[in-house]
């Protein structure tokens, strides 16, 4: 007696889209800042928070998309980001609006430097030694 093989149907391959153009053809989509009063910025990649934020929704999205829960991409990953981005308060576009922020704009990371005498303290060291940010 012949068993049957059952096919299968395997997911295609997915091809990756590199970080630009994953962001272009996401945001393509996207009704968030422009219908509820959003702030974005035409040059999203000078902000480093947006870039990380951009990285890690990429790498959700692909992740989601191989184990067939794109669903739960869009309410645990892109919602919360989405807020975070966009949000004309809060969000890190807040202070643009079709150009990139002012320069005089004080930005964390332009307070948020640390001197040398802070990097040599022992307590600083121990607390940061295994640190390595993902993005």
């Amino acid at each position: 007696m012949f068993e049957e093989e059952v096919a299968v149907d395997q997911p295609e391959e997915i091809e990756e889209l590199n970080l630009a153009d994953w962001v272009e053809q996401t945001l393509l989509i996207m009704e968030f800042p422009a219908r509820q009063g959003g702030a974005f910025c035409a040059k999203w990649w000078l902000h480093p928070e947006a870039v990380a934020r951009f990285k890690a929704l990429r790498w959700q999205y692909y992740k989601s998309m191989e184990e067939g829960d794109i669903s739960s991409w869009w309410v645990t990953h892109w919602d919360g980001h989405a807020k975070a981005l966009f949000d004309p308060q809060t969000g890190v576009f807040r202070d643009c609006s079709a150009m990139h922020r002012p320069a005089e704009t004080v930005r964390l990371r332009d307070i948020a430097r640390l001197d040398s005498e802070v990097r040599a303290d022992t307590n600083f060291m121990d607390a940061t030694e295994d640190f390595h940010p993902y993005w």
